[in-house]
């Protein structure tokens, strides 16, 4: 069977622009291509969502720098693309629901009831094949539209896809579910400091790429396992590919803690700072969530028009709240990687009835400690707040009661 194409013919650039031809299907799936961009995870291609989305396209044209031209081909490819894969995945989930509708009618035979099953099951993986072959044949045919120099950008292309597509698919740790070059684009970094960290920006995204892509690989080899009729008899092979997949699942959040440090040491340190930020609170929203005394600090600044030696009080009393915060927070931070680390490698029954945790600490003695931890800091921020008031004036004091800035009032006092 040839593989779907969406390239364009015309006479003129006007009419090249518009007329698409039509669409079949791809050959050798199994054999893939480097070129494809394919997100190869198998429940991703049984959707009825298209897997090439308009972020794609956006991306192809910003990445490869295509010209008007070529944008316009690619968006008309795209169009036709849509088109297809509408059409076959509204076929191919009406089957879908006809044979799901069908299995759970009242007095079946446990024959035929199996026969819909294995029919279903098989229909779903055609889908997904075929979802595949709309997906490899769109991103084929738009590379033989690229210059030699845009050819060159394929990779980084694909390596930028993988990551934004890829990313949260069959995660398990918070800290693997973070694309750091996403990150460092939201900061909006002047064009010299970006370029200054793109060299270890680069070398992270090759990095990457490679156990992610093995991360899924494994995932939908897991997937495609359980749904064999026999796969409770392979015991050994599913416990190889779960053992595999754990070994990704961590190296994937080491690279990304690595990473988060060589990438804002490249950085002036008040943009390393938002970047370190950025990445805690993505991944420990309930360590670095808020920051109380942050925004007290801010509205004290706002409404109690603050002198010079009430400034330096206040930085003083901050600088030293961070200090000793710093330890509580790190803390935090271990305690919700062991916790993570037993979610994934859960505790294991001994034959002596002891439970031996799947990672460091035992999970009733690990949430006190959390506990304990999550109280210590509360206290600091409780003590810190009212430290700050020490050094503010009765009328200061007011101004924050009603939320009215005592600057406005007229009778600064210097």
């Amino acid at each position: 069977m040839p593989r779907p194409r969406f390239s364009l013919t015309a006479t003129s650039p006007g009419a090249l622009r518009c007329a698409l031809l039509a669409l079949g299907m791809v050959a050798a799936l199994g054999l893939g291509r480097s070129a494809s961009a394919q997100i190869a995870m198998r429940t991703f291609y049984q959707g009825r969502i298209a897997t090439v989305n308009g972020e794609d396209i956006e991306a192809l044209v910003e990445t490869l720098d295509l010209d008007e031209s070529q944008e316009d081909l690619v968006r008309a490819m795209y169009q036709g693309y849509r088109s297809a894969f509408n059409a076959s995945a509204d076929e191919a989930h009406a089957e879908l629901e006809r044979l799901r509708e069908a299995s759970v009618q009242p007095g079946e035979d446990l024959g035929t009831l199996n026969q819909l099953i294995a029919d279903y099951e098989r229909k779903r993986a055609e889908w997904g094949r075929q979802s595949s072959a709309y997906e490899m044949g769109f991103f084929a045919d738009v590379k033989q539209l690229l210059t030699e120099e845009q050819a060159a950008r394929w990779p980084r292309f694909e390596r930028d896809r993988l990551r934004r597509v890829g990313v949260l698919m069959a995660a398990r740790l918070m800290a693997e579910r973070v694309d750091l070059v996403a990150l460092l684009d939201d900061l909006d970094l002047p064009d010299e400091v970006r370029e200054h960290c793109q060299g270890v920006a680069d070398q992270y995204a090759i990095d990457f790429d490679t156990p992610l892509a093995e991360r899924l690989r494994v995932a939908d080899q897991l997937d495609a396992l359980s749904y064999q009729a026999d796969a409770k008899d392979s015991p050994s092979r599913m416990e190889a590919l779960q053992q595999r997949l754990i070994r990704l699942h961590i190296q994937l959040r080491d690279l990304n803690l690595q990473y988060v440090d060589r990438i804002a040491e490249q950085l002036p340190p008040e943009d390393g700072r938002r970047f370190r930020e950025s990445f805690q609170k993505r991944v420990w929203p309930r360590v670095f969530g808020s920051d109380r005394v942050a925004a007290d600090v801010a509205r004290v600044r706002q409404l109690a028009a603050l002198t010079p030696e009430q400034e330096g009080a206040v930085g003083a009393m901050v600088g030293d709240y961070h200090a000793r915060l710093e330890p509580i927070n790190r803390e935090l931070v271990e305690v919700e990687l062991t916790r993570e680390m037993q979610r994934l490698i859960p505790p294991t029954q001994q034959g002596d009835g002891r439970m031996q945790p799947g990672g460091a600490g035992e999970p009733g003695a690990l949430e006190a400690r959390a506990q304990s931890l999550l109280e210590s800091r509360h206290s600091l921020v409780q003590s810190t707040l009212a430290q700050i008031r020490t050094v503010l004036r009765p009328e200061q004091l007011q101004a924050l009661t009603r939320g009215a800035s005592f600057e406005n009032e007229g009778d600064r006092r210097q």
